[in-house]
């Protein structure tokens, strides 16, 4: 074993957890949500080679109450932003690549997908029954900013549309073509009534919730590039569901 090869790390932080759970005397279930002190150790080694590395990492949560978890993972991690060896680990990527458009601040995405209710059956929409259209705004660094119109199609229990503001902390490859991001905001949505309360006179009801997003995107060629993207809500009246889309972006 060589000098720096093996590296070990400890990771403290916060676990955000959706739990859903039987009902009790209400709804047939109850989606819960919570924040547990989350302890991780890991160690990364790099294959033959040196552009992938191996990993093994534990996750185990703290606090009382439940759910109580332990994830022991085990994978392989390829460097977003490959340098030479050469160079220091601080020094900045190269940028603007032949083929991809320099450094784009703007991205228009029209999106297909699924929408899935966190209920025990996991009722689905049908295939590409959910859509949505989303602008994108480059800022400085690490960060983006989004809003979006997402429809989230037809469930029984759950018919939902609505415009959901997002925050995003990003990052794209060296070579300019790929992106991973994380965004969070809030999801102004109408909720219309299920079938029963739709032939009972029930009304269209507006509602403010919490939207986490994850999206990986590709670049495809000249302007445009492939996204896909899982956006979770998290409600207070136990409709939480994952939309997961997938899009093509227009960048400039």
């Amino acid at each position: 074993m060589k000098g720096n090869d093996l590296r070990l790390g400890l990771g403290v932080g916060a676990y955000r957890f959706f739990d859903t759970t039987e009902g009790g005397a209400g709804p047939a279930f109850q989606n819960h949500h919570g924040i547990k002190p989350l302890l991780s150790l890991s160690a990364q080694y790099p294959l033959p080679g040196g552009a992938v590395e191996a990993f093994i990492r534990v996750n185990r949560t703290f606090g009382s109450g439940l759910p109580q978890t332990q994830a022991f993972l085990v994978g392989i991690s390829l460097p977003f932003t490959p340098r030479d060896p050469g160079m220091r680990r601080d020094a900045p990527a190269p940028r603007n690549p032949r083929g991809v458009p320099s450094d784009p601040d703007h991205e228009l995405t029209i999106f297909l997908g699924r929408t899935i209710l966190n209920s025990f059956e996991s009722e689905a929409t049908e295939l590409l029954g959910a859509t949505a259209i989303e602008y994108r705004r480059r800022l400085e660094g690490h960060f983006d900013v989004s809003i979006g119109y997402f429809d989230e199609g037809g469930l029984d229990s759950v018919r939902r549309d609505g415009i959901a503001p997002q925050i995003w902390f990003s990052q794209r490859s060296a070579d300019g073509r790929w992106m991973i991001g994380f965004g969070a905001g809030p999801y102004f949505s109408r909720d219309f009534p299920a079938e029963d309360r739709r032939n009972a006179g029930s009304s269209v009801t507006i509602r403010t919730s919490t939207r986490y997003s994850m999206v990986i995107g590709r670049h495809i060629r000249g302007h445009w590039a492939g996204r896909l993207q899982w956006n979770r809500t998290l409600t207070r009246y136990h409709r939480d569901t994952d939309v997961l889309m997938v899009g093509l972006a227009y960048q400039w």
